[in-house]
């Protein structure tokens, strides 16, 4: 088994086991207006992300930006070239902007998508 393969086993073991045991703490942060935001990758992986309702778009792209805080990636770089969507093809382009402003809901999925150059 290779070091990929016993880190996914080992990730969806603990998923399992925290979904099966938490169903009440997860109810209990929705009852205090928290969001829960799937964001879908270009790999059709998911990443799941818990934000308070009238959060902003920066706070969300910064908790994105936390999820991979091991890896050394150039974020400046990233939000340059590519924008965050929603599930109508909204594109989060204020940054100071509410989420709600959006019309992103609890358990909403948004995309990564490439920004056009205009020439």
């Amino acid at each position: 088994m290779s070091h990929e393969e016993f880190c996914q086993e080992v990730y969806s073991r603990l998923f399992d086991l925290i979904s099966r045991n938490s169903t009440n703490s997860i109810d209990h942060l929705q009852e205090q207006s928290n969001l829960f935001i799937s964001i879908r990758r270009f790999d059709d992986s998911t990443i799941d992300i818990c934000l308070p309702s009238n959060a902003r778009v920066f706070q969300l792209k910064k908790s994105i930006e936390q999820v991979f805080a091991n890896e050394k990636l150039n974020w400046k770089s990233i939000w340059k070239k590519y924008y965050l969507i929603t599930s109508n093809h909204q594109q989060l382009t204020n940054n100071n902007q509410t989420i709600q402003y959006y019309h992103i809901e609890n358990h909403s999925q948004l995309s990564f998508f490439r920004r056009r150059r205009l020439k």
